[in-house]
């Protein structure tokens, strides 16, 4: 490809062999918003049924929990940062485990939670059926 696009800097190059030419990719997991998720799994259909209120109004305080796949937890989506969010993430993983405080504030539990997109989209009313 080099050869057709700038035939001067491939003669320059002297042509080099391209079969003794190796090389690697590597994937890393991410979320859209670049955070974290980290937190208790629920069956989206039972989510949304919890929380199909606020499909009509954002600012309900709602009192249910969402109802949890008992047992079940994610921790991922770190990307470049994981050796430096994964210490923080067994510590929450902990505290989920053994109802324990939070180790962060409210608000930063929520922004890992990981149904915070399926209720991004149950508010803006883009999931289906909504």
């Amino acid at each position: 490809m080099l050869a057709q696009m700038a035939p001067k800097l491939w003669q320059a190059l002297g042509t080099p062999s391209l079969s003794g030419l190796s090389g690697r990719a590597a994937f890393r997991s991410t979320s859209p918003d670049y955070l974290p998720i980290i937190g208790p799994v629920v069956r989206q259909q039972d989510f949304i049924d919890s929380y199909l209120p606020l499909s009509k109004d954002a600012t309900l305080k709602l009192d249910t929990a969402a109802p949890r796949v008992e047992g079940l937890y994610v921790n991922t989506a770190h990307g470049s940062r994981g050796m430096i969010t994964a210490p923080l993430s067994g510590e929450i993983l902990a505290a989920y485990l053994d109802n324990e405080p939070a180790p962060l504030p409210v608000s930063l539990m929520q922004a890992i939670h990981p149904n915070r997109f399926t209720l991004r989209d149950l508010i803006r009313q883009k999931l289906p059926g909504v």
